[in-house]
């Protein structure tokens, strides 16, 4: 039965986990910062806590180890699985794709079955404009089925109402694309221990779904501390981009993100997700052990987990970590 615990604990931990330059070193009392805003820039990722294959933040000061893995990889033609990224490969002309880190599927000893269960090959290497979506109710969505929708440049133009399209513009996301995401959080934290936020955002995917997660460190019985996810500012904590890939956020948050809350929780950085598949879970940035049915290229269906590979940390912003490791950035290729 302790097994059992503490692999559920750890199935929060990692469907929470999402990957920060230094601008905190562990919780400030409120006076400290006066109650004058403090603006926390974002840092692109390309996974929880790494940028092509590299660390990106230490967290020895706020006593945890945070999962790293990744959630992007680059699109290999012709291969059944994607390659990568590391810093031998980090170019701007690299297309992502999905990409399953074996450390989601880790499975400890005891009676129930791997934190999340390996996908099914088929949902790798697709690249992520690419990944099946729920469609319209003529092709299955009504029973949850996620099939290839079509773009606008391969449907009939006026098109018709049925079947669903993807929006505009649907060509492929390059590595380029998307480390050149921006965004600046600003927070005031007031004396009863409440703040107001805000953040905008450029350069994300344009028409883009996105969703904000405070990655928290949390202390639970048996297992000790570790990080887990909630949605920033509450439900929903939707972002929609517009056609410039421009979005802005404000709430409302009923703690201060610098200080520890009462039951000792630490907010260490928010994420925001870029949600590739169109779809949001509410309280979970995915539904990564869920079974489900999928419709590929040539028609099969097949049954598959989508284990964090359609919901992907694009941004972060650090709001308490120790330091900042040294990064090779994009290399730019082309013009």
């Amino acid at each position: 039965m302790k097994y059992l615990n503490v692999k559920t604990l750890l199935v929060s931990a990692v469907a929470a986990c999402f990957a920060l330059p230094t601008i905190a070193k562990g919780p400030a009392s409120y006076g400290y910062y006066g109650n004058k805003p403090v603006q926390v820039r974002g840092v692109p990722v390309t996974g929880t806590n790494r940028f092509c294959g590299q660390l990106l933040w230490t967290f020895e000061d706020q006593g945890v180890v945070p999962l790293s893995f990744r959630q992007v990889g680059a699109h290999h033609p012709g291969s059944e699985r994607p390659d990568e990224l590391t810093t031998d490969n980090c170019t701007s002309d690299q297309v992502l794709a999905t990409i399953h880190d074996p450390v989601l599927s880790f499975d400890p000893p005891g009676p129930a079955p791997a934190i999340v269960p390996a996908p099914d090959v088929r949902l790798e290497n697709i690249p992520i404009r690419d990944v099946p979506r729920t469609p319209d109710g003529f092709q299955g969505g009504g029973a949850g089925v996620r099939t290839l929708l079509q773009s606008p440049d391969e449907a009939t133009n006026p098109s018709n109402p049925f079947p669903a399209l993807l929006n505009q513009p649907s060509d492929q996301i390059t590595l380029g694309d998307w480390a050149s995401a921006k965004g600046r959080l600003s927070y005031t934290c007031r004396d009863d221990g409440t703040a107001e936020v805000s953040a905008r955002f450029s350069n994300l995917v344009p028409n883009g779904l996105y969703s904000m997660w405070g990655i928290w460190r949390i202390t639970i019985p048996f297992a000790g501390d570790i990080t887990s996810a909630s949605p920033f500012g509450g439900v929903p904590n939707v972002v929609t981009t517009n056609e410039r890939g421009r979005a802005r956020f404000s709430r409302e948050l009923p703690f201060c993100p610098s200080e520890e809350s009462e039951d000792g929780s630490l907010l260490l950085w928010v994420s925001v997700v870029y949600h590739a598949d169109s779809a949001i879970s509410a309280g979970v940035a995915e539904t990564a052990g869920a079974v489900v049915q999928f419709v590929d290229v040539n028609g099969e269906s097949f049954e598959s987990t989508t284990s964090l590979m359609m919901n992907l940390a694009n941004l972060s912003f650090p709001i308490n970590i120790t330091s900042t490791l040294p990064v090779q950035g994009v290399q730019k290729v082309g013009h």
